[in-house]
């Protein structure tokens, strides 16, 4: 709990935390499978990425450690049920929803594969699991990781996450027909100092050399709950 306190706290500190392009956005949304039912997502922030989602689903429910960026995100987009708690102790019936979406929001929990078991309980059968998240395979990943104190656009705990890894977890939580693509989200320039646009534009480099893990920085992965 050490770390979800400190990550509450690194949150509640902001207003609103926006990095990605406008274009990004669109997408990346634009990968998402068609939303019915019932929508939950987890670390949802200011709603980076939600006000972005196509309005086909019956119902999204946006959940979050930091009340300060929920307060953002109420008065942005009203329509989306809001509720303050811990994405790896989910409090919601199980069954309850038709899709769980995470944006971003995996590699920020100690005990990521909690999520996951959640996850896994609270979707209704055939359900479908989507997360975009750093890469950990991107072969630049290790200096920025050594330099994360110098880049400082990281909070303390976040790491990268191997998509295998997470393919792995699940497997293992029942989830089945896992697919992964690999891409490389753009900066807003508004979010970046500038000596970050410099290592932007080496990222942007690395991901016109290929379309697969070591160059890409984000894994989009898609999962159905048996």
């Amino acid at each position: 709990m050490e770390v979800i306190e400190r990550e509450r706290e690194f949150w509640d500190k902001h207003e609103e935390f926006d990095w990605m392009a406008e274009a990004s956005k669109r997408d990346v949304v634009a990968l998402l499978p068609r939303l019915q039912g019932d929508v939950l997502e987890l670390c949802i922030g200011s709603g980076m990425l939600t006000e972005y989602v196509p309005v086909t689903y019956r119902s999204y429910t946006g959940l979050d450690l930091s009340r300060t960026l929920l307060a953002t995100l109420r008065r942005r987009l009203p329509r989306v049920t809001l509720v303050q708690g811990n994405a790896e102790d989910l409090t919601f019936e199980d069954a309850t929803f038709d899709t769980v979406l995470v944006f971003a929001g995996l590699h920020h929990l100690p005990h990521y594969e909690r999520a996951i078991a959640h996850a896994a309980r609270v979707l209704r059968p055939h359900g479908t699991f989507v997360c975009l998240e750093p890469s950990s395979r991107a072969w630049y990943r290790t200096p920025m990781t050594l330099l994360r104190d110098w880049i400082g656009i990281y909070s303390e705990d976040e790491v990268f996450l191997d998509d295998r890894a997470v393919g792995r977890a699940l497997h293992q939580h029942g989830f089945r027909d896992l697919r992964v693509r690999y891409l490389t989200p753009t900066f807003s320039q508004a979010f970046l100092t500038p000596k970050n646009k410099v290592l932007a534009q080496l990222l942007y480099m690395a991901a016109g050399m290929g379309d697969g893990a070591f160059t890409q920085s984000f894994f989009l992965m898609q999962a159905t709950r048996a």
